[in-house]
């Protein structure tokens, strides 16, 4: 938790700084977990000040016919009820996603944030499953958020935050790995897909 906690205090004093990262370009004005930040504010005013909007009326209902068509149908009512324990388990497993994915940077004694002081190539655990467990963690916790607050148009913003993270981030963030760990970076990714 200690490493998910540093890596958030270290971005937000980045925003608006333009002082250069260790690959030589800037700083990002805004590391990944204030994206994530941002996103799981905006899913929460999208609930709090748009209850139910007609994107989410189809999809509730989508879910009740698919549920019912069930064989053991009886078994999950799909209401809000059930949106909100699809919500929690969906948070509770992104957060332990990423936590534990930040706990192996500290075992390896290399730094959680991107673009500092990179010192090994962390490849077990989570990092054998995808080579962005932190992000799919965070990802999955604004769907969880999504599914919580009963909310199919908050997945416009889940999506907006991911594209910014993989356009943005994770290209940047691998071509710096690969400079540092030349061939080792490259069989690693040839092993491991960037999400799953």
């Amino acid at each position: 938790m200690s490493g998910v906690l540093t890596f958030l205090a270290k971005a937000v004093p980045q925003f608006g700084s333009h002082q250069q990262a260790s690959d030589g370009r800037p700083k990002p004005l805004l590391y990944p977990p204030g994206y994530f930040t941002l996103g799981a504010v905006a899913i929460y005013l999208n609930h709090r000040f748009r209850p139910l909007s007609a994107l989410d009326e189809p999809f509730a209902a989508a879910l009740g016919r698919a549920a019912a068509a069930l064989p053991f149908r009886n078994l999950l009512r799909v209401d809000q009820r059930w949106m909100k324990t699809l919500g929690v388990v969906s948070i509770l497993t992104g957060v332990y996603c990423a936590m534990s994915a930040s706990g192996q940077f500290k075992t390896h004694e290399t730094d959680v944030v991107p673009f500092e002081n990179v010192t090994a190539l962390v490849q077990d655990g989570w990092f054998e499953v995808t080579r962005n467990p932190m992000y799919l963690g965070l990802t999955t916790t604004l769907v969880g958020g999504m599914f919580y607050c009963g909310q199919v148009s908050s997945l416009l913003v889940v999506g907006t935050v991911f594209v910014i993270i993989d356009k943005f981030f994770v290209p940047r963030e691998e071509a710096m790995m690969r400079s540092i760990f030349g061939l080792a970076f490259d069989d690693y990714c040839a092993r491991v897909p960037r999400w799953l």
